[in-house]
């Protein structure tokens, strides 16, 4: 074989086996990767467990405890009711006397506005004479005009009364 050849085939190998070291690299942070991954997951399990516990061994406790005290727990139950039926009666007291002070101020809104009305001066027209009318100019009833009548202003007052 000739020195060009060897020299081809030295350098193919070592091309390879440098290929081959980088993905045995890259392979070997991989899995060092899933390794602490594992172990981060494991850690906060296992402190998960490890507060769980506590927390049962505080509620055993606890029952402990209340298991001789059945009747305070039975009394909390009806305080609690008694407080919230209290709560309930008054949210509805409160409502009532909202309605009320609606009323009585709609009431005297309408007692003032029959004040006002009845303070202000009626606007009555006195009838204009004929002879008292100035002769400049002499107007015709139109139709519109003879729609307005007195006929019509009844109507309006039946509707106010």
């Amino acid at each position: 074989m000739t020195d060009i050849k060897i020299a081809k085939e030295r350098a193919a190998r070592n091309a390879l086996k440098d290929e081959r070291a980088r993905e045995a690299a890259v392979a070997m942070r991989e899995y060092e990767a899933d390794q602490q991954a594992v172990a981060a997951r494991t850690e906060r399990l296992r402190a998960l467990r490890l507060e769980k516990e506590a927390q049962d061994a505080v509620l055993a406790e606890l029952e402990k405890k209340s298991a001789a005290s059945a009747k305070a727990k039975a009394l909390a139950k009806k305080t609690r009711a008694k407080t919230a039926a209290v709560a309930k009666a008054k949210a509805v007291a409160d409502a009532k006397a909202e309605a009320k002070e609606a009323k009585a101020e709609a009431r005297e809104a309408k007692a003032q506005a029959k004040k006002d009305k009845a303070a202000t001066p009626a606007k009555t027209k006195a009838p204009v004479k004929a002879k008292d009318a100035a002769p400049a100019k002499a107007k015709t009833p139109t139709k519109k005009a003879a729609v307005t009548t007195p006929a019509k202003k009844k109507t309006a007052t039946k509707v106010k009364a």
